[in-house]
């Protein structure tokens, strides 16, 4: 991945260390191989035992980074729901209601 365009740091409750998840958007960047020049950000989310990249795609630059910050969300769900891990991320809460 280039250089983020975003990224945060969270830090793990109840780890007794200095554990972290750590996220990353890249840049938007132009989908060379759309026939309708379609964008896509990477995702990257490096947690204990956990790393995953994600290509999301959106019509245009802004969607393609709104769609990641979703995956994102998603994603720390997922990982809260199969691990004992808590991640204190504030204000990502529900922001669609």
């Amino acid at each position: 991945m280039t250089t983020p365009f975003l990224q945060a740091k969270y830090p793990l409750i109840g780890t007794g260390e200095n554990k972290f998840l750590e996220i990353s958007i890249s840049q938007p960047e132009i989908d060379t191989h759309s026939p309708h020049s379609d964008f896509f950000c990477i995702c990257k989310i490096l947690a204990p035992n956990f790393e995953k990249s994600y290509k999301i795609f959106g019509i245009d630059p802004l969607q393609s980074v709104w769609l990641s910050l979703r995956v994102i969300k998603l994603q720390i769900i997922e990982i809260e729901k199969s691990t004992s891990l808590k991640c204190e991320y504030h204000f990502f809460h529900e922001f669609e209601k």
